[in-house]
């Protein structure tokens, strides 16, 4: 089985500009299933860059992104459901609880209600009734 069969994030020859300024070219990235990948470098490099591209939150200017075998341009929403992405620093409010942070953040998307996120805290392993702040 080659690298790309098994891959569940592909780029190949990815490039963005920004402002006439190259921060990515030609980057080729094959992520596979089960692995943790870190990218490391200095500020300005394009690692944020690359993660926006991977999300759907910014277009690359040439290149191609697959995402689980699909090209990202053919999902639905240009976000896989399969994906999670969190910049740092996240930008929670430090006085309310994880639950109540969450709470806000779907209600400001429209994205899902309080039962959908209880659900998902529970699965992750986090308590969606505990009080403490995350500040």
């Amino acid at each position: 089985m080659t690298d790309e069969e098994n891959a569940i994030i592909v780029l190949r020859k990815m490039t963005k500009r920004y402002r006439g300024r190259t921060v990515l070219d030609g980057v080729d990235l094959t992520v596979n299933a089960g692995r943790v990948v870190g990218l490391i470098g200095p500020n300005g490099c394009g690692k944020t860059t690359i993660l926006r591209i991977v999300a759907g939150l910014t277009q690359p200017n040439g290149g191609e992104v697959w995402i689980d075998g699909h090209p990202l341009h053919d999902l639905p929403g240009h976000m896989p459901a399969s994906l999670g992405v969190l910049f740092d620093p996240p930008g929670l409010l430090p006085h309310l609880t994880g639950f109540q942070n969450l709470r806000m953040l779907a209600s400001l998307r429209h994205v899902v209600g309080e039962a959908e996120i209880r659900r998902w805290m529970m699965r992750l392993g986090l308590n969606p009734d505990d009080r403490k702040h995350v500040g």
